[in-house]
């Protein structure tokens, strides 16, 4: 909000307007982009939890290796950036070294009115951590042990992400008897709507019985991290990286299967797959989901989920995903690039 008011938004939009017509008009054509205001069919259920302790800060949680260090740095920038409130900004790092642990102190800094705790992951933790795939690390099943590090309630958040809101109503969210919260995979969902079944069975070993358009995305989760802590069988349930083997989505698969039936839906604004929230609501609807109240505000996070990211150089296919979101990061990393020249992601 604080960018579209400015002449500095206004001069890097055009610019970055003269280069992508081309994809943005064909985005548009293919009614990919959301727009503002725009009707979304969405059943709804629970309220922002408005009694919670107005003091307590928001807790976000930054997971990282030195590889992805650079785009994490510039998400938990974009959050620090658009807080209204006091925040903790827990950055857990796996095999990060001085000179990784000093850039991220260097960075935060430049926020002064926020706080930042570094952590690393034990090795041991990960001693039998495995993935099929190159494009997710093995070391994402961290997010398995974030509850071991960090106190109450906290906001995990891929790196891969922009954050244009504050952040502070996921603290007040009523959650329930549940653990865990997150947004309703915008695939799954899809399909959901879609009632394919050839691929809605696939989920079967992850969910059991439970709906699929119940599975969400592992990029933006919610965790009660006191009530996860208080139940031993649940921690090492979570350590049991044997178990977590053979998935297609490592982590994801993994938190699905061990939180089914305990997880809240959150509003698709808290994880916005390339900024398409239109979509992602009305699939959610037409696969029979529900999702906690929408928050104060239109797109909170906007994720870049999939091996084309918003830093690089993106082919029409990807880019037309969500071109103003695409503008939306490349306007924030601009300004980022401006304070930190030598740690714009490459």
């Amino acid at each position: 909000r604080q960018f579209r008011q400015s002449a500095e938004w206004a001069a890097e939009w055009a610019a970055e307007r003269a280069r992508l017509t081309l994809v943005l008009s064909m985005g548009l054509a293919r009614g990919n982009f959301p727009l503002p205001g725009g009707a979304a069919r969405v059943a709804r259920s629970g309220k922002p939890k408005r009694n919670g302790d107005v003091s307590e800060p928001t807790r976000l949680a930054f997971l990282t290796d030195t590889g992805f260090l650079r785009p994490t740095l510039v998400a938990m920038a974009s959050a620090l950036d658009s807080a209204t409130q006091p925040v903790e900004a827990h950055l857990v790092g796996w095999k990060l070294d001085d000179a990784a642990r000093a850039t991220a102190t260097r960075v935060a800094a430049e926020w002064p009115q926020h706080k930042l705790v570094l952590h690393d992951l034990k090795p041991d933790w990960l001693a039998e951590a495995t993935t099929p795939k190159s494009t997710i690390p093995a070391n994402a099943l961290g997010k398995l042990f974030l509850p071991r590090l960090i106190e109450g309630r906290f906001l995990y958040l891929d790196g891969d992400i922009l954050i244009s809101h504050d952040l502070s109503q996921a603290m007040r969210l009523d959650l329930g008897d549940n653990l865990l919260a997150g947004v309703p995979d915008y695939v799954v969902s899809k399909w959901a709507a879609q009632k394919r079944t050839d691929q809605l069975e696939g989920l079967r070993r992850v969910l059991g019985d439970v709906a699929p358009v119940t599975y969400v995305n592992s990029g933006v989760l919610l965790f009660d991290g006191d009530a996860i802590r208080q139940d031993a069988a649940l921690l090492a349930q979570m350590a049991d990286l044997k178990a977590a083997r053979g998935f297609g989505t490592v982590d994801q698969d993994r938190i699905n299967q061990i939180f089914a039936g305990r997880i809240a839906s959150l509003d698709p604004a808290w994880n916005a797959s390339w900024g398409r929230l239109s979509a992602h609501r009305r699939n959610i609807a037409d696969g029979g989901g529900t999702v906690l109240a929408r928050p104060e505000g239109q797109a909170m996070v906007l994720h870049f989920h999939g091996p084309g990211k918003p830093w690089q150089k993106l082919g029409l296919k990807t880019a037309s995903k969500g071109i103003l979101a695409v503008l939306a990061y490349r306007t924030f990393l601009r300004r980022y690039g401006r304070k930190f020249p030598d740690l714009k992601p490459l």
